[in-house]
């Protein structure tokens, strides 16, 4: 073999390709339009921080809404819902309106709830006996419209306040006594509580469990614990006495039926009643709307929340409506 084949080939240089050449230039060589674009990029991602970005400590990141309340991009408020307790025990009915006639409770009763669903009310819940103790009113069937019931005249109890829910539209709960047909023939009274919903159909029933004395004279005692959907949560129905009746059934009432605000009607007959209803708040997780009936100083109802503290407390024999703003659940 000739020497000539023997000597090294010398390898030409290697040729950068066209990107790597390009990568290597001085970044002053860079296309000005390429600058332009990137520069715009950068601008617009820096936009989009603006709108949503917040910082560790919770402020915005980068800029402020000069017309937001809060921080763009912080959590929002929780949702909350204001629920009326109406405190009334039978007095002068001029002295809650003046266009009600002296004793026409039904017409306060109204006055009142009307006055809660002005000041933001979604629940108003009124007292034990709203009405009186006269004759009772005629059961209605759950889902039922009594404004349509052929056999109901205007103007009766259950139809004006069915009709009061609907105008208000708010969800209305009414203790009253009841008359219901027996299997026999017969019929049968209860306390019972009425919740009306804002179209006006009865959406939740109870009758009062625990009796108090004379009572069991004249009333069956209701059987079992009952509650309604509403959008701010399920609604459960106490009757006085039915506070300190069978844990179980309170268990039930709060745990399987999922209530988390308790309507609480009464009339009560002892003294410092309120701690019979904040302590139920409190062992049971719930708020409960107390709405009390009693014409004495010291036995009056009001708002509480689940930790057992009254949000608002009504404590005068004066009529009146408890209103408190809560989270919903």
């Amino acid at each position: 073999m000739s020497a000539a084949r023997l000597r090294l080939h010398k390898p030409s240089p290697v040729r950068r390709s066209t990107w790597h050449r390009r990568t290597k230039r001085p970044w002053h060589s860079v296309d000005v339009t390429r600058w332009v674009v990137l520069w715009g990029a950068v601008v617009l991602l820096a936009g989009c921080d603006r709108q949503g970005a917040t910082a560790v400590d919770g402020r915005r990141a980068v800029g402020t809404d000069p017309v937001a309340t809060k921080p763009i991009g912080s959590s929002p408020e929780p949702a909350t819902v204001r629920i009326a307790a109406v405190q009334y025990g039978g007095q002068d009915a001029s002295s809650v309106h003046p266009r009600c006639d002296d004793t026409d409770t039904l017409c306060a009763i109204a006055a009142l709830s009307r006055q809660a669903a002005r000041a933001g009310a979604k629940l108003v819940v009124t007292p034990e006996y709203a009405l009186g103790l006269d004759a009772p009113e005629v059961e209605p069937a759950l889902a039922s419209l009594p404004s349509t019931d052929p056999d109901r005249r205007a103007g009766t109890p259950v139809v004006v306040l069915s009709e009061l829910a609907q105008e208000l539209q708010i969800y209305l709960v009414v203790a009253m006594r009841t008359s219901a047909p027996t299997p026999g023939g017969g019929e049968e009274s209860f306390n019972t509580q009425l919740a009306f919903g804002p179209d006006g159909r009865v959406v939740g029933k109870h009758h009062k469990i625990v009796l108090y004395e004379g009572e069991s004279d004249e009333l069956e005692p209701g059987k079992d614990v009952t509650a309604f959907d509403t959008p701010f949560g399920r609604v459960g129905m106490l009757i006085c006495a039915d506070l300190y009746g069978d844990p179980r059934l309170h268990e039930r009432l709060t745990g399987e039926l999922g209530a988390s605000i308790i309507a609480f009607s009464t009339m009560w007959t002892v003294d410092r009643a309120t701690r019979w209803q904040a302590a139920f708040a409190r062992d049971w997780d719930v708020v409960v709307a107390a709405a009390g009936g009693s014409t004495a100083d010291g036995r009056g109802g009001g708002i509480f929340g689940s930790d057992g503290v009254a949000l608002v407390a009504h404590e005068s024999a004066e009529p009146g409506v408890s209103i408190a703003t809560i989270p919903v659940r």
